[in-house]
Formats: C-alpha cells, structure tokens, sequence
C-alpha cells in the first residue's frame, strides 16, 4: 500500500512506520547470557556470503524495488506482548523519544533503533518480564533526522 508499486510519488523517499502493540501473548524473563560466549561456539563461523550467478551491476538509470527505502520498527517480536506502564505508557514509545531526542543529531535512524532496543531490553517488569523490539528495513542509504542539531533539555 505505501511503496512505489501502489504509490509512484512514494518511490526513492523514505517511508518510515512505528507500530506499538502485542504481536502474541508469550511473555519471556530472557536468557542468562554469558559474556564469554562466542559466534563460532554457536556454529556460525561456516556461513559465507555468495553472489547469485545471475548478480549483475545495477544499471545506471533510476529503477529501484518498489519495496525500498521502508523502514518499520515493532515495539515487540511476533508471538510477544508488548509493555506498557500504567500511567507513564509504552516502553518502546517513550524510549523511542528519548533516543530520538538525545542521539538524532549524530545517529542516523538505524543506530538510534539499536539504541532503542538497547534501552527497551533493559528494563523489566516487577515479575522479572522484559522485551525486545523489532525493526525491518530496506533502506538503500543512511537516515539523518537534523543531524549536528541537538535539543538542550
């Protein structure tokens, strides 16, 4: 519905989307995670990347995907409530804004979502429940939202 397929004038402009609600009802109190652990003891050291035979340059006129420059951010993973306090809201929402708020001026959008899940996968609910957000994008390039402007608070 909103890509350059459905709508032309959305083609080569980011289209970005934030969505707050439970994809589930599973709730999770997380995995003991051990600082030593590694990729290779986890088997992923026999990944490789290969070019399909078929790879060609992209040409050089304007064709892109009509799925590109699309950027949606979760506040949780399918299958996984969603947190959100009584009187002070959503987790991710307000974690959202503060990132934005504080790191928009040097981060482009990529690493200020990383930023919020960090802080989201930080916090716990008094029965010990966390969560963790989810974030698919085609981007094709980085996304500064007033870079070198920073909100004095």
């Amino acid at each position: 519905m909103f890509d350059g397929g459905s709508c032309p004038q959305l083609s080569k402009k980011p289209k970005i989307f934030f969505f707050q609600a439970c994809q589930g009802k599973t709730e999770t109190k997380g995995v003991s995670v051990d600082d030593t652990d590694s990729v290779m003891e986890c088997g992923l050291n026999k990944l490789s990347v290969v070019d399909s035979p078929n790879a060609k340059p992209l040409p050089t006129d304007e064709t892109v995907h009509e799925k590109n420059d699309t950027i949606v951010a979760y506040s949780t993973v399918p299958g996984y409530i969603a947190m959100r306090h009584k009187y002070e809201g959503s987790w991710f929402i307000n974690d959202l804004v503060d990132t934005f708020s504080e790191h928009a001026c040097n981060n482009d959008i990529l690493q200020l979502l990383v930023k919020v899940n960090d802080k989201v996968s930080r916090r716990r609910t008094k029965d010990g429940i966390l969560q963790a957000i989810q974030t698919v994008q085609s981007l094709r390039k980085s996304l500064y939202f007033f870079p070198g402007y920073a909100v004095n608070r």
